[in-house]
């Protein structure tokens, strides 16, 4: 994993994060799906590149089920239609879902954000490794959710701006030392992997 005492020289270039964005374009376009604001492309997989697996945890031994799984994304302006040129443009996501129990499953991704801050001069990649929890009492929480909502829409449409507000503010908070610690940062050698593997995907050697 990648940390703060890491040189600059380690770090991905530019370079890498616009051909991993030219490769997610290819792929995305020609065997994804569109949805008005983003090109899709989503499969299993057998093996994961090893720099993406080191972020992800390893199965339990007593979990009933494992799978792999990739998704990628190219984002389009809502407005032109065309790729998007400023903040995050495009996504890499690996997940790794691991079923705990028949009525609980957890679910590790490892996403790469490519990114831009001067409209596509130069392109960045930042690396957010999350988790996700599923099962019935998901389901539960959002149809209770749903039931306040149509009983009282204006209490539950306040209780959702303070849930996002508080999101929000977790994340603003949290960021710039998660980026001070270097969480964000992708090595060379990570990123050369996730390129490599798109290019598979997209049938290149």
């Amino acid at each position: 994993m990648t940390g703060p005492e890491q040189s600059h020289e380690q770090l991905a270039t530019s370079q890498q994060a616009q051909d991993l964005l030219k490769e997610v374009g290819t792929l995305t376009t020609i065997q994804g799906k569109n949805y008005g604001d983003r090109n899709t492309f989503g499969t299993n997989v057998s093996e994961m590149p090893e720099e993406v697996a080191a972020h992800l945890p390893e199965p339990r031994s007593d979990s009933s089920e494992s799978e792999d799984s990739v998704y990628i994304g190219q984002i389009f302006d809502r407005e032109t239609g065309q790729p998007r040129r400023e903040g995050m443009v495009g996504i890499v996501t690996f997940t790794r879902k691991e079923k705990v129990d028949k009525d609980l499953m957890y679910a590790a991704h490892t996403n790469y954000h490519i990114t831009t801050k001067d409209g596509g001069a130069t392109y960045g990649l930042e690396r957010h490794v999350t988790n996700t929890e599923h099962g019935p009492h998901k389901a539960r929480e959002m149809y209770q959710k749903l039931g306040r909502s149509m009983v009282d829409p204006a209490s539950a449409a306040q209780d959702m701006l303070k849930e996002i507000t508080s999101l929000r503010d977790r994340i603003d908070t949290t960021r710039p030392l998660e980026q001070a610690m270097g969480l964000f940062d992708v090595t060379q050698e990570e990123a050369q992997q996730v390129i490599d593997f798109t290019k598979g995907l997209n049938g290149e050697a």
